[in-house]
């Protein structure tokens, strides 16, 4: 039933989704008119408060007061830095370095399981760094360290352990006549 008030829609023989299609394209020609440039899924530029670009002045004095502290920093810096460098020059020159050449076969007998052969030596003998490289493994430390670091290194190339690893470690050996082996 009509009750005249008018509550009927007028059809414009298009589909939906070329409705907002159209609505679209019409927004988009308004957006246009007014002279900006319409981005699809943003919001007009410069209509949100507090978007717009700040312009920000700042004097030549507040420039010079910055660049003196950029200066000042800086030098602060490397003083520091080389500070450092000469702490680091005096601690290595008790230093020592050896070079170890490890087969490669043995390389990983060497290094152990997650590298636990290499921290074990590096923690019984003192030694302050040992690295690898290929085949040469090289050793830094004290004079005495290093030199114990490396006798480990050629028993686990040699034998496959390092007898220090073990507590109360005693090595033995039996004479056998070779025909009693098969």
């Amino acid at each position: 039933m009509d009750d005249g008030s008018g509550g009927w829609e007028m059809s414009t023989g298009l589909s939906k989704k070329a409705e907002k299609r159209k609505e679209k394209v019409a927004q988009a020609e308004a957006a246009a008119k007014q002279g900006g440039k319409a981005i699809p899924g943003m919001a007009p530029a410069n209509t949100i408060p507090g978007m717009a670009p700040a312009v920000q002045r700042t004097s030549q004095a507040e420039i010079n007061a910055f660049l003196q502290k950029a200066q000042a920093a800086g030098l602060s810096a490397r003083a520091a830095i080389e500070a450092q460098a000469a702490e680091a020059a005096a601690a290595t020159s008790g230093m020592s370095t050896a070079s170890v050449k490890v087969p490669e076969a043995r390389i990983g007998v060497v290094i152990g399981p997650k590298g636990k052969n290499i921290q074990l030596i590096q923690e019984k003998t003192g030694v302050t760094r040992i690295d690898t490289s290929g085949e040469v493994f090289t050793i830094m430390g004290k004079a005495d360290a290093v030199e114990h670091a490396e006798r480990a290194i050629k028993e686990l190339i040699a034998k496959g352990y390092w007898s220090e690893s073990f507590e109360n470690f005693k090595e033995e050996a039996v004479a056998v006549h070779p025909s009693s082996f098969p």
